[in-house]
């Protein structure tokens, strides 16, 4: 309960400037970025690297999906608050990952992680809602979950079913990834009326590519407003970047 009530007054502080201040999801809506889902320690040379290629490719927006322990974790993990830091610094938009379990998590549990996010690691942007659902009916679950998380001072919310979903989930959270998978997507638009919505709604995540042209990336942008591709593949193709990152990033620019 006490937690509850340092998060509550947080709230109300930040609902008070949230008028004034514009949303990191409006700025960037203006041109193609990349969401990396950052698997790895901060330790590690994997967040350096990108920290890196944002310095030298400063006006590609760039969210990073932080992953302490498929969740928040057991406590507060100093590494995470200096990485995080680091990340907020160099102009990347850190993010916390928390999983749903295709709905089959209670909304009270995934709250709970969304306030340990909250309280342990202040400087997270935004919030990840993995392992979407898209059955239809569900789509307040997510509308709920994510308008909690804005409430708390996350101002950006990315959920992802990792498939194409239904058009009655668009809105229910910031971004959608509607493809994550082996290879590159067919079509980075797998449903038509996709094309009828802005671009910053969806996401393609791809792995296991062993190399990137201009040409994929200039298709998949011009329907969806960020890609994430990487030469890694199972049990965990996220636990790396690419040899190609600043390739990326500048095809992106």
């Amino acid at each position: 309960m006490k937690l509850r009530r340092q998060l509550a007054a947080m709230a109300v502080s930040l609902l008070t400037t949230a008028v004034a201040a514009p949303g990191i999801a409006a700025a960037c809506d203006e041109r193609p970025g990349t969401i990396v889902p950052l698997y790895s320690y901060p330790a590690s040379g994997t967040w350096s690297t990108l920290i890196e290629a944002k310095k030298r490719f400063p006006s590609v927006p760039v969210i990073a999906i932080v992953n302490p322990a498929s969740g928040p974790g057991a406590a507060a993990d100093p590494e995470y608050l200096t990485g995080i830091s680091r990340l907020r610094e160099a102009g990347v938009i850190p993010i916390g990952y928390v999983t749903t379990s295709y709905a089959t998590r209670t909304p009270e549990a995934v709250r709970a992680e969304i306030d340990l996010y909250k309280l342990w690691y202040p400087k997270l942007q935004g919030m990840f809602l993995d392992e979407m659902s898209n059955v239809e009916g569900l789509e307040g679950y997510y509308r709920d979950l994510s308008q909690y998380s804005k409430k708390l001072g996350f101002k950006r919310t990315v959920a992802n079913p990792g498939t194409a979903t239904l058009r009655s989930f668009v809105g229910t959270v910031d971004t959608l990834i509607v493809y994550e998978n082996s290879g590159l997507p067919e079509s980075c638009s797998a449903a038509s009326w996709q094309r009828r919505h802005d671009k910053d709604n969806f996401a393609v995540l791809g792995y296991n590519i062993g190399s990137l042209k201009e040409s994929t990336v200039d298709s998949c942008t011009s329907k969806v407003g960020w890609v994430y591709f990487t030469h890694g593949g199972m049990p965990n193709p996220w636990d790396g970047l690419p040899p190609y990152l600043n390739k990326l990033l500048c095809y992106l620019k």
